[in-house]
């Protein structure tokens, strides 16, 4: 951590502690991620983004907008005219330790700091290095009841305890019958112990036990935020669980990327995850323990579509709350996503997620860009798929998924790329084997600039496990390309 402070900010961010919120008038006045200023003409003010609901719109009944605003604007106002990439710092800023030398490794600087992901630490790692948005994991803990009065969430992206914390509980056999070290899982495990487990680092060891390194559940993690940063943005990414497996020698005719697999926990699931409805009790204590500490106006929900999660069923989750919090919502990110057949219900679900969103929220007479969606996760895993090629829908035509998206509501899209802070190194025994991804037919997510290939991609909300890097592309994009994309 001291080491990223004496860096000081990365070329092209501001210091937190220098930024202001931009004035409001003839239009909303914006700090761009990288600093440089934008004058977005498309709205009367910068509260003209935000529905009457939220504390940011300019019905705010109080008249003064919070802090955070100023860098949830950045979402909301798109500079299309030039590159205008936000860098979501993902899990913080998390991955070597201080004695690997960035030198022999090759490893930027700023990843110098040895924190865990999803840490308090790669928070503030984050914080120091002049980054004004993080995206944090969250799954809901304790207990298989998911309504039960038990169940709360905690940041993290694994339900395996032994995998990224110093659990040492109960060891678990999985159906081969060989006698694992792979320890209980997160759905099982009481709050009193939960609380005081601590986080492995980027190769699998044991952290110094104290507060940057704790396991922590959704509530300490933005009180710390509120405490340290209360104008950053937090994008919060909801994880259920899915199967653990093992990765078994031989290809899969029907998967060329992954290998052959044997579950070994979560087979079939968590209870009703198939309906949705852990989806949606996530949401309802995602939005419960951020209104508790007043800090609603600093997050933005990513909403998975699956079966059961629309945005009717989370307007019915959150049914006084919906228009208060700002909302992402995701296409199928699956490979079945890539299917032709599923166009139509993609492009139908999305759409309908900004006019319902709109209507419920009683902004249907306003202005476009008025809307409780900050931006689209739309994540595409190969340009040679529908979402990342030219279609045709309703008799219009639209260079991908990304272009549609614009057209229907002047936000940006977004994309993640997987690529781990660190030589090597894994979490948990079984599943979620952090290395980098290789590109292969199905995915190429693994090349830091594979994205930039699609049309919202100068413009997209970047999330990445190696923030520094982006910064880099960015500063060499604004070299190269012109406004929506594309060489000059």
């Amino acid at each position: 951590m001291a080491l990223l402070a004496v860096l000081g900010p990365p070329d092209g961010v501001e210091a937190a502690e220098s930024r202001t919120q931009a004035p409001q008038g003839a239009g909303c006045a914006i700090t761009k991620d990288d600093g440089t200023p934008f004058l977005d003409t498309n709205v009367t003010d910068c509260g003209s983004y935000y529905v009457a609901g939220h504390s940011c719109s300019s019905a705010n009944a109080e008249g003064q907008r919070p802090d955070v605003c100023a860098n949830i604007d950045m979402f909301m106002g798109v500079d299309w005219s030039g590159v205008d990439l936000i860098i979501n710092s993902h899990r913080g800023v998390w991955g070597l330790k201080l004695t690997q030398n960035a030198a022999t490794t090759g490893i930027s600087q700023m990843t110098i700091g040895g924190a865990p992901e999803n840490s308090i630490g790669g928070y503030e790692a984050a914080r120091y290095a002049g980054f004004r948005s993080v995206e944090y994991d969250v799954f809901l803990a304790e207990g298989a009841n998911i309504n039960g009065p038990s169940a709360r969430p905690y940041v993290t992206h694994f339900a395996d305890l032994a995998g990224f914390t110093d659990y040492a509980g109960p060891q678990y056999t999985p159906p081969t019958g060989k006698a694992t070290p792979d320890g209980g899982y997160l759905m099982n495990v009481p709050k009193a112990l939960a609380d005081g487990l601590y986080l492995r680092d980027r190769n699998g060891d044991l952290t110094p036990k104290n507060d940057f390194n704790k396991f922590v559940s959704l509530k300490k993690f933005l009180q710390h935020i509120r405490d340290t940063e209360p104008s950053m943005a937090v994008v919060l990414d909801l994880k259920y669980a899915k199967e653990q497996v093992i990765m078994m020698p031989g290809a899969n005719p029907e998967n060329k990327r992954m290998k052959d697999k044997l579950c070994v926990g979560f087979c079939g699931g968590y209870p009703d995850t198939e309906s949705g409805q852990y989806v949606l009790s996530l949401i309802q204590m995602i939005v419960s323990t951020a209104k508790s500490i007043n800090m609603e106006d600093n997050i933005i929900i990513k909403v998975p579509q699956i079966s059961g999660v629309d945005v009717n069923t989370v307007i019915n989750a959150v049914p006084n709350d919906f228009c208060k919090i700002l909302w992402a919502p995701q296409p199928d990110a699956g490979r079945s996503a890539n299917n032709p057949d599923n166009k139509d219900k993609i492009l139908s679900h999305l759409t309908n997620w900004w006019t319902t969103a709109r209507n419920q929220c009683d902004a249907s007479s306003k202005p476009n860009l008025t809307s409780p969606v900050a931006f689209w996760d739309t994540t595409i895993y190969v340009p040679e798929v529908w979402m990342g090629r030219e279609f045709t829908y309703n008799g219009a035509i639209y260079a991908d998924l990304m272009d549609y998206l614009r057209v229907l509501s002047g936000r940006r899209s977004a994309f993640w790329t997987p690529d781990p802070s660190g030589p090597g190194g894994r979490h948990g025994n079984y599943a979620h084997s952090w290395s980098q991804y290789g590109n292969d037919p199905l995915d190429h997510r693994g090349d830091a600039v594979a994205n930039l290939v699609f049309s919202g991609s100068t413009h997209a909300v970047v999330t990445s496990d190696r923030p520094d890097l982006i910064i880099q592309i960015r500063e060499y994009l604004k070299t190269l390309t012109a406004p929506m994309g594309g060489k000059k």
